[in-house]
């Protein structure tokens, strides 16, 4: 090969080489790998209607907000989607009315045996700074001297009705109202069927 061919081969090899290095470079890299994302935040349903801020009094015992276990041979999941309205007010005497209230909720069929009204005996929120909201919100923990059952209902239940006294001033004789599901394996955690409000400045 004569020294002319030669210098062309040189050249034309060159031009090749810039040519690659700069598709190499007007091409943005392209990556195997995804950008890493944090754990997912989510929002834990509310145990009841009730609103109010969830702060909560010292511990105790019975737990409101704990997750329960659930599966087909577990505790049962806490009711759902209970409702508690007044159904009848009637004279009861000596300044006294009964007043019945109607509880509903749900529950897969066959997770309970059994579901139990508590009734919270004390406002366990009973300071200044909760004047005016609920004496129960969810999470807090429920002190066993302050609860009282009312009545346990058959499994295959998904309404109850329940009576108590009251008289023409102060409270009646629950400040909240719970509800939970029972099988072989245990109880499930409460769930807030009603909550009366913190009235901190009211004598009675």
């Amino acid at each position: 090969m004569d020294l002319g061919h030669r210098n062309l081969g040189v050249r034309l090899a060159a031009l090749a080489l810039v040519a690659v290095v700069g598709a190499g470079c007007s091409s943005p890299p392209v990556s195997q790998a995804t950008a890493s994302v944090g754990p997912a935040t989510t929002t834990a349903p509310t145990d009841s209607a009730v609103p109010g801020p969830t702060d909560a009094p010292p511990p105790s015992d019975g737990p409101t907000g704990a997750p329960p276990t659930s599966g087909p041979a577990g505790i049962p999941d806490k009711p759902a989607d209970v409702t508690f309205e007044e159904v009848d007010r009637e004279r009861a005497g000596q300044g006294t009315e009964k007043v019945t209230y109607r509880i509903t909720w749900t529950a897969p069929e066959g997770s309970a045996t059994s579901f139990t009204l508590v009734g919270v005996t004390e406002c366990l929120r009973s300071q200044e700074r909760f004047d005016g909201k609920p004496c129960l919100v969810r999470g807090m923990r429920i002190p066993k001297d302050a609860q009282e059952k009312i009545k346990t209902i058959d499994g295959d239940k998904r309404s109850a009705q329940l009576s108590w006294k009251v008289g023409e001033i102060g409270p009646g004789p629950y400040s909240a109202v719970l509800i939970r599901a029972s099988n072989d394996a245990g109880d499930s955690i409460f769930t807030i069927a009603w909550s009366d409000t913190v009235c901190y400045a009211c004598v009675y």
